[in-house]
């Protein structure tokens, strides 16, 4: 009798544990959000007062205008010079920024590509930086890849040579023609 007991009692356990056994079911929902490829260059001129330091923003163009004749060493000088900045607005995983120089001449076969300094700076921030190289016009067509100007953005400063010995660019004397000189920069973002 004590077996039936047990057994009865284990068929009554049995029978709540399926009456009261929840079921359960799940579905399983995908998520996608697709991020396209950015790329943008931004360019920004500032002309800079030689005398004064003073910055103007927002130029259109490096325009040194009427150069000056210096009577006590001789050369020609430019009253400013110009600092180029180059955004990178990509969100590529790597990039290069190449500075392609072309000429500057008077269409008369006469150049100022070696009266020219260009120098690369990596900007950290609007005082400090670090210096990438420095170049007469004539050999500043370079490239620069991210890691070597992310953190911070590349700024590029074009000036008249002024005789600084530490400057690869040459004066310009009296030998050089008058007239006016023009010439381009191509700056190319290419991602990777």
């Amino acid at each position: 009798m004590r077996w039936v007991k047990v057994i009865g009692l284990s068929l009554i356990i049995i029978s709540f544990t399926f009456i009261c056994r929840a079921e359960s079911f799940s579905k399983t929902v995908n998520i996608t959000a697709t991020i396209p490829s950015m790329n943008g260059l931004s360019v920004g001129i500032s002309k800079i007062d030689a005398d004064t330091g003073k910055w103007y923003p927002n130029q259109s163009s490096i325009d040194f205008g009427i150069l000056h004749f210096d009577d006590t060493y001789k050369i020609f000088r430019a009253d400013c010079y110009y600092a180029v900045d180059v955004g990178v607005d990509t969100n590529a995983a790597s990039w290069t920024i190449e500075h392609n120089a072309g000429t500057i001449t008077d269409g008369k076969g006469h150049y100022l590509d070696d009266n020219i300094n260009v120098t690369f700076m990596q900007q950290l921030d609007d005082t400090n930086a670090n210096e990438l190289g420095r170049y007469k016009y004539s050999n500043s067509t370079r490239s620069f890849v991210k890691s070597q100007i992310s953190p911070g953005w590349l700024r590029i400063y074009y000036g008249v040579a002024t005789g600084n010995p530490d400057d690869p660019a040459e004066v310009i004397t009296m030998s050089k023609p008058a007239g006016t000189y023009t010439g381009t920069i191509t700056i190319t973002l290419t991602t990777h």
